[in-house]
């Protein structure tokens, strides 16, 4: 019989390794092969530029999310309300700015449903990622200080939003 020590950290007991068939066993019992599989802070994910503690099969979170939606395994839930106003929230606090809960309707319905940007009427039955579908609006984009309120806000084509990028019109 071939003696080995234990690999799992802190552990480092002796035990006979089973000359069968398979590989060699690195650890001295199934409770040493489940910690050490469960303890993975002291590992990295093996994406590239990825530095987050890994969760299961090499990779964090983020980096299996990706991966599993990239190959059809994971299905992105659909972009509602609730989601959109969550990353209005995330887009405001992460510069810095101001933001007021409302309604995107609400502001369409103001403005009558006619481009800001263009003066053209934007039809709501047009979705996106069709260039003429409608969009709203940072008049102050949230970039250069401007908060996320109705008064900051209104309707455009996703097209003309685009175009406009995070620039001030004259």
């Amino acid at each position: 019989m071939h003696q080995r020590t234990c690999s799992r950290e802190g552990c480092n007991r002796p035990f006979d390794v089973s000359t069968g068939r398979g590989r060699p066993r690195k650890y001295c019992s199934s409770a040493c092969n489940r910690t050490s599989s469960r303890d993975n802070k002291g590992r990295e994910c093996s994406s590239l530029d990825c530095h987050l503690p890994v969760r299961a099969l090499g990779l964090c979170s983020n980096c299996w999310k990706r991966a599993a939606r990239a190959s059809g395994r994971l299905k992105d839930e659909p972009w509602d309300d609730r989601r959109r106003a969550n990353a209005e929230k995330r887009r405001a606090r992460k510069f810095g700015v101001g933001y007021e809960d409302f309604e995107r309707s609400e502001v369409f319905a103001r403005d009558n449903w006619m481009c800001g940007l263009c003066s053209e009427p934007v039809d709501p039955d047009i979705t996106w990622p069709d260039p003429l579908s409608p969009s709203l609006d940072h008049v102050l984009p949230l970039s250069l200080g401007g908060a996320h309120s109705r008064a900051n806000t209104q309707c455009s084509h996703l097209g003309c939003n685009v175009a406009k990028g995070n620039r001030v019109p004259a």
